[in-house]
């Protein structure tokens, strides 16, 4: 499985989030009996973590807070490289488990870090959108998905999803952009 992800504050799958006013941002997809097949974290900020099989990779970039980020993250388990992208730009390329398989029947979680949901390590902030292809983006269409323009996700679109809200959440319609 390759791996893209996109994030807003395997073969190949790009997952776009936008978020506004929080200390950290969680994203996991697992596979049963596979915990941290894949984690973005953003540890504070400035400072984000992607986690493949429990192997952490970090990145460093210059942000303004609060302000929407767009981050954007691929990985390629056939070389175990991966890149970060913060608002429309590349930052250095990381080798991260090289030849690891999430494993089938995966579930991503938008919210917490491992099984529970814990305050310290969930998102407080607005999420805009999330999309997730089979393979991995070009430089030009990451720019094209970070610019809001339409690129049609052939495994996860975020108006598809079935939610499951949990807690205090409210879902109103999405200003900034």
């Amino acid at each position: 499985m390759l791996l893209s992800i996109e994030l807003i504050k395997g073969e190949g799958t790009l997952l776009d989030l936008q978020k506004v006013g929080s200390q950290d941002i969680s994203l996991s997809y697992n596979a049963p009996g596979k915990d941290s097949g894949l984690l973005v974290f953003k540890d504070k900020v400035g400072s984000y973590s992607l986690y493949i099989g429990r192997t952490k990779a970090t990145f460093k970039v210059t942000e303004t807070a609060p302000s929407p980020v767009h981050i954007c993250t691929s990985w390629e388990p056939s070389t175990g490289i991966t890149e970060f992208w913060v608002n429309g730009k590349p930052l250095v390329k990381k080798g991260l488990k090289q030849g690891y398989t999430v494993g089938g029947h995966p579930k991503m979680v938008l919210d917490a870090y491992g099984r529970g949901f814990q305050k310290a390590q969930s998102l407080v902030g607005e999420i805009g959108d999330s999309y997730t292809w089979d393979s991995v983006l070009s430089p030009e269409q990451i720019l094209l998905v970070q610019q809001s323009s339409h690129l049609n996700p052939n495994v996860l679109g975020w108006c598809v999803l079935a939610d499951e809200l949990k807690g205090h959440v409210v879902i109103k319609p999405l200003v900034w952009s």
